[in-house]
């Protein structure tokens, strides 16, 4: 033990934790790493008992997934309700509305079923990535959305729509590759590891 910590440990003995804390960022800031092992090394201690960290930090990444799963599909859902009931109102004006309307109004359904088929896609893409998050970690796709609703967990099957151009199934490949990744955040040891071609 050097001089200088011997010399202050009685002060340091008698600091309160915010005390503590204030002087240990000065030290910080000065640079003074002997003052800083000063305030460390006179610290109360405290021993603590707590659940493995393995299994809470496991139980954590499950309700997080579970809810940002959850919540995503659900805007995706939402938002394809709202498509899905005005495409309905174009198909009933394209079959029985005004001639003269019919070629501008079936432009804009064409328009509307192609947000229809993006989100179905991207629901599909973000299933799939809690699919293979799922192999990763080794449990079934439906123990990592086991805080999330049953509605929720069928949305796992959700159907994709094949694409006609290559560049949007490549896309396509890419989002559910960001989704894993977003997902795997989450899961201790798995953030780093993706496998995806």
């Amino acid at each position: 033990m050097t001089t200088k910590i011997a010399r202050i440990q009685n002060r340091y003995d008698k600091l309160g934790n915010q005390e503590r804390l204030r002087l240990a960022v000065s030290a910080i800031e000065r640079g003074d790493d002997e003052e800083l092992e000063a305030i460390f090394s006179t610290a109360s201690r405290k021993i603590y008992r707590m659940t493995d960290a393995w299994i809470t930090d496991r139980y954590d990444a499950i309700w997080k997934i579970s809810v940002v799963y959850w919540l995503f599909t659900e805007e995706l859902l939402r938002e394809r309700e709202e498509l899905c009931h005005r495409a309905t109102i174009y198909k009933f004006n394209v079959d029985y509305g005004d001639e003269s309307q019919r070629q501008k109004l079936s432009k804009v359904l064409e328009i509307i079923n192609a947000m229809i088929t993006e989100h179905d896609n991207l629901i599909w893409a973000v299933s799939e990535a809690i699919r293979q998050l799922a192999k990763t970690v080794e449990l079934a796709p439906t123990d990592l959305l086991a805080r999330a609703s049953e509605s929720a967990k069928e949305r796992l099957n959700w159907q994709r729509h094949d694409y006609d151009d290559q560049a949007d199934e490549t896309i396509l490949s890419d989002m559910v590759n960001k989704y894993y990744q977003g997902f795997a955040a989450y899961w201790p040891d798995a953030g780093s590891d993706s496998n995806f071609a």
